[in-house]
């Protein structure tokens, strides 16, 4: 049986999120891609067995700098 590939577009309307959080989400691993050059590509098993799975995993809690770390706005 021939396998189904989808785009990064095709993938963020099924899950209902942006394509660049599909592109994101390929990055950090949490889905499997393949990439044929510049071109990323997710298998249709593979975006069943994540959905089953529940999806990403949780948002990492954001640390805020210290403050000698911050970035300081200029007053215009």
């Amino acid at each position: 049986m021939a396998r189904e590939f989808l785009s990064p577009t095709e993938v963020a309307e099924i899950l209902g999120v942006s394509r660049q959080h599909v592109v994101r989400m390929v990055n950090r691993h949490d889905l499997p891609a393949i990439w044929v050059g510049r071109v990323i590509r997710i298998s249709r098993e593979e975006l069943d067995k994540f959905i089953a799975a529940g999806g990403c995993r949780p948002e990492r809690e954001r640390v805020s700098l210290p403050a000698y770390r911050r970035r300081r706005r200029r007053a215009v």
